[in-house]
């Protein structure tokens, strides 16, 4: 038994100075395990009313400027990059991983940065698989924002339809003044702020849902659908036509706050 101890001793430190040369090695002839990413940028050139913008892994900020086009500044590397393009008045922008695998620099990709000029208002579409995006508080069309996991920011947006669409992850938007707004959860975590809307719609199956909305509770016809979980509101006949707000709970939790 003793000697067994001892044979597998030995090999493990076999392993260790053998894998220690075969990294050094490596680091002599010239492989580098940081990646080393190049920035390029992308000026659009055609009239887009769309940002389509992918993520799996990394982060991407959409921000507004005083530039005349828009313009996206992305990392490209041996093994990893983005493609950029513009089509029908979408401009496109997701990941491309060449070698399929990346041992190492995930947690050192830059920042892809769109930026939009003041002024000009996008539909914004954000899917996520994995990383961060933030979005500049400002003016915009419609947004939808799906979410696989990874975390979202945004500022004060104000826009058409507000979609919510989150699988995992954390979304955060510090204000919303919107048409509508549809919160949907399987999992996550959702906390909106300063919502002014009149018509919300909350769909959980599971996770967290916070909103804190801009109004009077009374004013609302709300609408409750539970099968579990906890909700702080229950059905009530507004005095106000037309403003709404529906849940529908499977399990995980809803809160709304309100305001004046």
């Amino acid at each position: 038994m003793n000697a067994w101890k001892i044979f597998l001793g030995l090999g493990i430190v076999i392993f260790a100075i053998g894998l220690t040369l075969f990294i050094t090695g490596l680091a002599l002839n010239g492989w580098k395990f940081k990646v080393e990413y190049e920035m390029q940028t992308f000026t659009a050139a055609e009239e887009n009313s769309t940002l389509d913008l992918k993520i799996s892994a990394g982060s991407i900020a959409v921000e507004f400027y005083d530039g005349e086009n828009i313009e996206v500044n992305y990392p490209d590397s041996v093994n990893y990059g983005y493609e950029v393009k513009e089509k029908a008045g979408t401009l496109k922008v997701k990941p491309v991983n060449r070698l399929h695998f990346n041992w190492f620099g995930w947690n050192d990709i830059p920042t892809v940065t769109v930026k939009v000029p003041h002024g000009k208002v996008m539909n914004l579409k954000l899917d996520l698989s994995a990383g961060a995006a933030t979005v500049a508080s400002g003016e915009y069309g419609n947004i939808r924002i799906s979410m696989s996991a990874g975390s979202t920011t945004a500022g004060d947006l104000k826009c058409g339809e507000l979609i919510t669409h989150l699988s995992a992850g954390k979304i955060a938007v510090g204000g919303a003044e919107c048409s509508s707004l549809d919160v949907r959860l399987s999992a996550g975590v959702a906390n909106i702020s300063d919502v002014v809307c009149n018509d919300i719609d909350i769909d959980l199956s599971a996770g967290s849902a916070k909103l804190s909305v801009i109004g009077n509770k009374s004013e609302y016809t709300v609408s409750v659908d539970k099968s579990a979980g906890s909700c702080n509101l229950v059905n009530q006949s507004g005095t106000v036509a037309g403003k709404k707000i529906d849940v529908d709970l499977s399990a995980g939790s809803v809160e709304v706050t309100f305001k004046d």
